[in-house]
């Protein structure tokens, strides 16, 4: 169904959106297997849908302005994979990583002949993947992360012109907590972004370079 922002938010609701409907196909494989210090799972998921109205955000009188419409009929196919490792290195020490990937094609079926036919829809990336590695005990968790889009285009037609070129950024964490008199406080340093990927997710917003934060959470 669509949602209250897609019927009635200023400038890009749309009150004539229609529910989307959909059939849905899966197969599904679970793996795990523990051995030794380690403990390993792998899941596999390919998938199929159809979908009749799908709800689509595109830009109408310019790039600042979006609206949400239907698009008649949009085919969905692709492959998701997510992996999980952990280890303990010791009783209060350990490493983990988690893996996840998809593949999709997600193509326009609506009118037969017209320029974004069995093209694929608009911001919807071929392939993500995304990477967390983490390193932590008691007091302190490190972290890199991995996050990766294909590319993709900007509207219907899959010309030079449309094409969003894809991005890969990187970025890394430590973190401490520090237990004080029935306090819990817990410091985290962080670097987004650590190259400077210059990147855009929507054409004409560029996303935001290089940045470093540090945080302060206390629990009681």
């Amino acid at each position: 169904m669509p949602t209250f922002h897609d019927l009635y938010y200023n400038l890009v609701g749309n009150d004539k959106l229609k529910p989307e409907t959909v059939n849905q196909f899966n197969l599904g494989l679970l793996f795990s297997e523990e051995l030794g210090i380690f403990e390993f799972s792998l899941h596999t998921d390919v998938f199929t849908n159809r979908v009749k109205d799908k709800i689509v955000a595109v830009p109408t009188q310019n790039l600042f302005i979006w609206s949400m419409r239907n698009l008649g009929k949009v085919d969905i196919t692709g492959v998701e994979i997510q992996v999980d490792v952990r280890a303990s290195l010791t009783h209060s020490a350990g490493i983990s990583l988690n893996l996840n990937y998809t593949h999709q094609k997600a193509l326009d079926r609506s009118l037969p002949g017209s320029p974004t036919y069995n093209q694929q829809i608009s911001y919807v990336p071929f392939q993500t993947f995304s990477g967390l590695l983490k390193l932590s005990n008691k007091s302190w968790t490190f972290g890199y992360n991995l996050l990766y889009n294909s590319h993709r285009y900007t509207l219907g037609e899959t010309i030079p012109v449309n094409l969003l070129p894809s991005w890969m950024v990187h970025d890394i964490a430590i973190s401490r907590q520090i237990p004080v008199k029935g306090y819990l406080f817990r410091v985290k340093a962080e670097a987004v972004n650590l190259f400077n990927k210059s990147y855009e997710v929507i054409r004409g917003f560029p996303m935001n370079g290089r940045g470093y934060y540090i945080t302060l959470t206390i629990n009681h």
